[in-house]
């Protein structure tokens, strides 16, 4: 069970469910901990946010349920920049197969698939489109 470095249980879980790490997949503690050494300060919940680690309410099939999904925030970088660097650098986030797209937060997954990108308001896309667009405003 892998404990991260920067993120902690309270920011991580919801108050109405039992705090500890074994609720949450190693690999996406991993790369937030990595995202977090590159960018800097990245937080999960906070300033009015509760369910953006481990969810207790919406879609059943949420990978946020699983604790395989974390939507990040950054006072310094927007979300399209830290998707950006994750899609040029994909080799150093080996564990991201999911990024969503065109939404404020940087919502980040390591569900067991191929590496997608889904937005939306565009459904599926590829990462050579999204590089070339970017996010819809």
């Amino acid at each position: 069970m892998y404990t991260p470095k920067y993120f902690t249980l309270k920011e991580c879980f919801p108050n109405d469910f039992p705090k500890d790490w074994k609720y949450m997949d190693d690999r996406i503690l991993k790369s937030a901990d990595k995202l977090r050494d590159f960018f800097g300060p990245l937080y999960v919940n906070g300033k009015g946010l509760t369910q953006c680690g481990f969810r207790t309410n919406g879609s059943l099939t949420s990978q946020h349920r699983f604790g395989r999904a974390l939507d990040l925030h950054s006072n310094r970088y927007s979300s399209e920049e830290i998707r950006f660097h994750i899609l040029k650098n994909k080799d150093d986030f080996p564990y991201i197969s999911f990024l969503e797209i065109d939404i404020s937060c940087l919502h980040i997954s390591c569900q067991n698939s191929e590496f997608s990108l889904w937005s939306p308001k565009r459904g599926f896309i590829t990462k050579e489109t999204y590089l070339r667009t970017g996010d819809i405003k």
